[in-house]
C-alpha cells in the first residue's frame, strides 16, 4: 500500500522486515512501525532494519543523537523455535488427550 516499499528478509514464522516506514510485518499482528515497539520517550530514529531471526530479533541501523549506529531489537517474549515434526506432535497429543477426557466424562455423540 505505499509507494516505495522493499522486503529485508523473513523469518521462518513469515515475519517480514522492511524498509516502509520501517515496519514489520507479523501474520497475527500485521503491520508494525518498529519506532513505535519502543518507548516514547527513546532517543533511536531513522530505523533501516536488515535483517530478523526466528526469534523475532531484528537487526539494523538507526540514528541515535544524530549519529547512525547498528541496532538489536529483541522482542519481550521471543517465538519458541519449533520443527515441523515438533507442532504436527503437539497437534496430535492433544487430539488423543482430548479424544481420552471426552470418553471418560461420558460425552456422547449424537
Amino acid at each position: 500500500g505505499f509507494t516505495i516499499s522493499k522486503a529485508e528478509d523473513i523469518n521462518n514464522h513469515g515475519q517480514v522486515i522492511g524498509s516502509a516506514f520501517a515496519s514489520l510485518y507479523d501474520p497475527v499482528e500485521g503491520g508494525l512501525v518498529l519506532r513505535d515497539l519502543l518507548p516514547p520517550d527513546t532517543p533511536w530514529s531513522s530505523f533501516i532494519p536488515r535483517g530478523i531471526n526466528d526469534a523475532g530479533q531484528i537487526v539494523g541501523s538507526a540514528t541515535i543523537n544524530g549519529l547512525r549506529h547498528a541496532f538489536l531489537m529483541t522482542p519481550a517474549a521471543p517465538i519458541p523455535a519449533t520443527s515441523t515434526w515438533g507442532v504436527l506432535i503437539a497437534a496430535l497429543a492433544l487430539l488423543v488427550s482430548g479424544s481420552l477426557v471426552l470418553r471418560r466424562v461420558g460425552v456422547r455423540r449424537q
